[in-house]
């Protein structure tokens, strides 16, 4: 029965594969307070606080991000975009700037002229009054600094774009990403910090398995040289591959992930699981 079984769970483990997920929020218990701290929160907002950032070369006309943010808010892909592109003055913002120009042309004159009427030296506010005349008469500042970023001898522009709400698989985070990137300039670089898990889940997934295998081969190499009978070498081996595969094939039914936290089972699972099976088999040779 304990051999069935133990097939029976290797060959579903072998058809289904052990599905693996990197994404650092498996390693927090489910309904985490930050999790629903974190949901509440785009909920009132009305899109998701953590956006993806574009990086944008300088060169581009900051006309093109904010094509690129409305088309992709007209699709429905995008809630919020900041950015260098929300600071352009509007025809509306320009006709205000000049009309507060046109009044205040001739004020520090006026000024000067009605401190001396008033009796006081005017002179001694020259300073002061040329000096608020520059800020009258100077163009507002537009905050675009506040968005250009410096790396390795190159400009870009840095702008924030927030869906309505994440991204919850893979599939859908690379859609999003590619989308945003046809819509920008070419040359435009975009980080998902909700992706970080997508690009470093390959490399995990080899490191893991790697991990798992050097384990297992040291086990069954260390069986072999403790008990050189092949058959008796077999039999202190099934405990463990049995639990293990039938404890995988669980997994599986289950719907259960493995991730960087739980992953440490499966050579532990090779590692105390043999003990008991060498023992029992010494014992009985």
């Amino acid at each position: 029965v304990l051999v069935v079984r133990a097939l029976s769970s290797w060959c579903l483990v072998l058809v289904r594969g052990i599905p693996f997920d990197a994404d650092p929020n498996q390693l927090r218990p489910a309904e985490a307070r930050l999790d629903r701290g974190f949901a509440r929160l785009g909920q009132r907002l009305g899109f998701s606080p953590l956006g993806l950032l574009a990086f944008v070369p300088a060169a581009a006309p900051l006309d093109a991000i904010t094509l690129a943010a409305d088309a992709l808010h007209s699709q429905g892909l995008i809630a919020v975009a900041d950015g260098p592109q929300r600071w352009l003055p509007t025809e509306a913002r320009r006709t205000r700037v000049q009309e507060f120009h046109e009044r205040t042309r001739g004020w520090m004159e006026g000024t000067m002229a009605d401190l001396s009427t008033l009796g006081f030296r005017a002179e001694p506010f020259r300073a002061t009054l040329l000096e608020w005349d520059a800020r009258f008469h100077a163009e507002p500042a537009t905050g675009e600094q506040e968005f250009r970023l410096q790396w390795r001898e190159s400009s870009y522009w840095r702008a924030s774009f927030h869906p309505r709400a994440p991204a919850a698989t893979s599939a859908e985070r690379s859609r999003l990403r590619a989308t945003l990137e046809q819509a920008l300039p070419a040359g435009t670089r975009v980080l998902d910090p909700n992706a970080l898990a997508d690009l470093i889940s390959p490399l995990l997934t080899r490191d893991l398995v790697r991990s798992a295998g050097l384990s297992a081969a040291a086990v069954i190499a260390l069986v072999f040289l403790g008990i050189p009978n092949l058959r008796a070498g077999l039999i202190a081996l099934l405990p463990v591959l049995s639990g293990l595969g039938i404890t995988l094939a669980w997994a599986i039914l289950s719907g259960w992930k493995l991730h960087p936290g739980n992953f440490i089972a499966v050579p532990l699972l090779l590692g105390l699981g043999v003990d008991n099976g060498i023992h029992l088999v010494i014992r009985a040779l």
